[in-house]
């Protein structure tokens, strides 16, 4: 029972990644496979409740803890100071992420980096996760976020060509969409009266 159970969870969040456009973690399946091993084999040996459940929870807090640290900063994105929100993300590097946690945690980062005043470091952040993103499998908006990020990055840095490139790339990657919006009026922040200002930096929680 609890093999059944914890390969079906690595084949369901597997497929789940693989729907998100972020491909198939080798991490994730060697840690999902070897915890429902080790269970299984201390079970028969009565050193592990045969529990379903238990190892459910287990398997989520252990392959997750990455995911779960970033969304714990983006719920106190609103309520906490940016630069103690960059504890968690920090934490979150260090804790083993997989290549796609690694891009989205970067990316969190660098815009976190951005609210805080801190543009340099934000643009280092936020080119390591375009220099880290998968070639294939990669969610266009994540790369979206992050190239409009930078851009606002570079325009507080005051170099703006650089900011008028990756904010035009954000248009033609995703035309149409919230971010090529977002860019639009980041490249013209002075739209005509009763036209929207630039909104601020997003971070990928508008990813799916």
């Amino acid at each position: 029972m609890l093999l059944a159970v914890g390969l079906s969870f690595v084949a369901i969040f597997g497929a789940l990644a693989w729907l998100r456009r972020e491909g198939l973690s080798i991490r994730f399946a060697i840690e999902g496979v070897g915890i429902t091993a080790l269970a299984a084999g201390l079970a028969v040996f009565g050193f592990f409740p045969p529990s379903p459940i238990l190892l459910l929870v287990i398997l989520y807090l252990v392959t997750m803890r990455v995911r779960l640290l970033t969304d714990l900063a983006r719920l106190l994105r609103n309520t906490v100071a940016p630069a103690r929100l960059l504890a968690l993300y920090n934490l979150a590097l260090r804790l083993g992420p997989d290549a796609a946690s690694r891009v989205i945690v970067l990316i969190d980062r660098g815009a976190t980096l951005l609210r805080a005043g801190r543009p340099e470091e934000a643009v280092a952040a936020l080119e390591e996760a375009l220099a880290r993103r998968p070639v294939k499998f990669f969610n266009p908006r994540y790369e979206a976020v992050c190239r409009y990020n930078l851009g606002l990055a570079y325009q507080r840095l005051g170099e703006a060509g650089r900011a008028a490139s990756e904010l035009s790339q954000v248009i033609e990657l995703f035309p149409g969409s919230m971010y090529a919006q977002m860019a639009q009026r980041a490249l013209h922040p002075h739209p005509p009266e009763g036209g929207r200002p630039a909104e601020e930096e997003p971070t990928t929680k508008d990813s799916p």
